[in-house]
């Protein structure tokens, strides 16, 4: 059994270089499409995470799942990244406020960043929340306004959103 662990480290110490060299593709491309997120950007530090669904910050890094990665276009990383640098820039860690739902609040800065993402011909990820109807509306209006509304079923799991599950890493499939 000692074999199998080692090739399935190996492995996955692959996978991973192979998700932050993607990681580092698409913040090169983001940087050249959005410069004035460049410096906000290129300080985010890339740290790969098995244990998360998709991708997430906390304003230090950014942590991304490296199989959600590799299965992504180039330019699907490029948005992946974009998404997680806006929830820096446009401040969401530090707009939480005590009491705030923290799903909600990230649903509320999912759909900011993903309207205007998609506004911009950036969105090349699938199964994002988008609802243009929020466009123009701050993050603490679409907050409040998502607590009034009850989540529609089956939501998909968005960049940004730590993964809920029992901590152990995704496998591949």
């Amino acid at each position: 059994m000692e074999n199998v662990s080692i090739i399935h480290s190996a492995e996955w110490v692959k996978v991973a270089q192979q998700a932050t060299d993607l990681m580092q593709l698409g913040r090169s491309r983001g940087a050249k499409k959005y410069g004035a997120v460049t410096r906000t950007g290129l300080r985010l530090k890339l740290v790969p995470d098995f244990t998360c669904k998709t991708a997430y910050t906390d304003a230090v890094i950014i942590g991304f799942n490296p199989w959600f990665v590799i299965k992504l276009t180039k330019r699907g990383v490029t948005a992946l990244w974009l998404h997680e640098v806006f929830h820096v820039v446009k401040k969401h860690p530090f707009r939480m406020k005590d009491g705030m739902d923290h799903k909600t609040a990230n649903v509320a800065g999912d759909y900011e960043i993903n309207n205007m993402l998609d506004n911009a011909g950036m969105m090349h990820l699938e199964n994002v929340l988008i609802n243009h109807d929020y466009d123009g509306w701050s993050f603490e209006r679409i907050y409040r306004n998502e607590r009034r509304t009850p989540p529609p079923p089956d939501q998909p799991d968005q960049p940004g959103e730590p993964g809920e599950g029992d901590g152990q890493p995704e496998q591949p499939g």
